[in-house]
């Protein structure tokens, strides 16, 4: 009943609106990756493209306990092939994504949240994001 409310969540929308169009336009240039726009939600869960992931790629983890403990992890049976992506993302970047997996999605990708609204550092993430992207995809 605030009398500033609708004033608040139109402005707020658009907001979500205009990352999620920034997000999309970033990640939609990425090799390997698909991407649908949001329409105004505050997540994204960009795909890979079939066949492009595989069990062998990484990226580089420059702290060693990091690196030990990620390949640790991966090495694991039946360990889905977007969540490892996750996990060297996570311990190379320190950008934190949830596997499509883990959302007993039968495509690999990630899920992500459009709500920053630091525009320089949004920017960077996503910047950061898609490099990662392709260096993944690319390792092996």
């Amino acid at each position: 009943d605030h009398p500033d409310y609708e004033a608040w969540i139109t402005q707020y929308n658009q907001e979500l609106e205009k990352n999620g169009n920034y997000i999309a336009e970033i990640l939609g240039k990425t090799k390997g990756l698909k991407v649908n726009r949001t329409n105004g939600a505050f997540y994204m869960m960009p795909l890979f493209e079939e066949g492009v992931l595989n069990d062998k790629q990484t990226l580089k983890i420059e702290n060693e306990a990091a690196r030990k403990y990620i390949e640790q992890e991966v090495a694991k049976p039946n360990f889905a092939l977007d969540k490892r992506f996750t996990y060297y993302l996570l311990a190379q970047t320190g950008i934190c994504v949830v596997p499509a997996s883990g959302f007993f999605s039968p495509y690999n990708g990630f899920r992500l949240t459009t709500l920053d609204r630091d525009d320089a550092r949004r920017q960077d993430t996503y910047a950061r994001l898609s490099a990662a992207v392709e260096e993944y995809i690319a390792s092996a």
